[in-house]
């Protein structure tokens, strides 16, 4: 079993990876999308301001349509935000 910063892979990955990707992610051999990356750090202890944050094409669009569908639902645009999933 590996740790990270004292914390165990199949606890630091609970909810969001197998153990075995964890590996893998450890080895260097599969990088975590954006957000992912981010709720692993978070459970490290470890703050996002402390490195700087790429993200590519696909995990961009994905935030923007998160953003567009947070202010749907504040909005209580229900119609228009269901029509985001269609």
């Amino acid at each position: 079993m590996i740790e990270y910063k004292g914390v165990d892979t199949e606890k630091l990955a609970y909810g969001l990876y197998t153990s075995s990707m964890m590996y893998y992610i450890g080895l260097g051999k599969r990088l975590p999308d954006y957000l992912m990356r981010n709720r692993l750090v978070e459970r490290l202890g470890i703050s996002n301001d402390d490195y700087e944050d790429f993200v590519n094409g696909d995990e961009y669009a994905r935030h923007l349509e998160k953003e567009q569908l947070e202010k749907l639902v504040e909005e209580q645009k229900t119609k228009e935000a269901a029509l985001l999933f269609t």
